[in-house]
C-alpha cells in the first residue's frame, strides 16, 4: 500500500510539475515573439524558455 501511495504522489508532482512549465512556457513565448526578433543574443543566455523561442523562429524564418 505504500508503494501505491508513493507513485500517485509522485505522478500528482509530475503533473503538477508539468502544468507549470507549460504556462511558463506560454508566458515566456507570448514575451518573446517579440523580444526574439530584436534582440536575439540578449534573450538567448537570460532565459531558458528564450533559448527555445530562438530556435523555433530561426527554423520558420
Amino acid at each position: 500500500m505504500k508503494s501505491d501511495l508513493i507513485i500517485i504522489v509522485g505522478l500528482v508532482f509530475l503533473v503538477a510539475l508539468g502544468i507549470a512549465g507549460y504556462a511558463f512556457f506560454q508566458a515566456n513565448t507570448q514575451n518573446n515573439i517579440t523580444v526574439n526578433k530584436t534582440s536575439i543574443n540578449r534573450s538567448e543566455p537570460t532565459q531558458g524558455g528564450g533559448g527555445q523561442g530562438v530556435i523555433s523562429s530561426q527554423k520558420s524564418s
